[in-house]
Formats: structure tokens, sequence, C-alpha cells
């Protein structure tokens, strides 16, 4: 469906202005369902999806040092912001 100008909407017929209303309604709900398709897929992180950790997680190497004076590694997950 084209735009109408808006002497051609003027002109338009009741049973004309029924149809555009259910299909302007029909397109309302469909891209309506598809926004919240979205917004849920744009919420998932790895705790609620099947992607794993680390698609959300940067690991970092840190050295630490023991109260015994032993020289330790340890990785940290950092969150990706």
């Amino acid at each position: 469906m084209s735009f109408l100008s808006r002497e051609e909407f003027k002109q338009l017929a009741n049973a004309d202005l029924d149809k555009l209303y259910d299909y302007l309604t029909e397109k309302f709900n469909a891209l309506e369902s598809r926004i919240k398709e979205l917004e849920a897929r744009l919420n998932q992180n790895s705790k609620n999806s099947h992607k794993p950790p680390p698609v959300n997680y940067l690991r970092k190497r840190e050295t630490v040092r023991h109260p015994a004076g032993k020289v330790g590694v340890r990785w940290v997950m950092r969150e990706v912001i």
C-alpha cells in the first residue's frame, strides 16, 4: 500500500477507510510483537540463554602473592561493560 496525499485521503469512502484501518492495525500489531521479541533477545545474557559465559566476560590473569612468599596466578572474570 502506498502513501496517500491529504486530498486522496479525504476522498476515501467508509469501506476504504475500514480496509485502511484494518491494514494499519495488523501492521501495528506485527511491529509491536517484533519489538517485544527483539527486546527479549537484547535482555538475554549467559545466565538466561544458551550462550556460554565467555561471551559476557573477559578473563584476566593476575599475579597473586601468598603469605608464605609464593607467587601464583589467578584468573579473574571481568564483566564487559
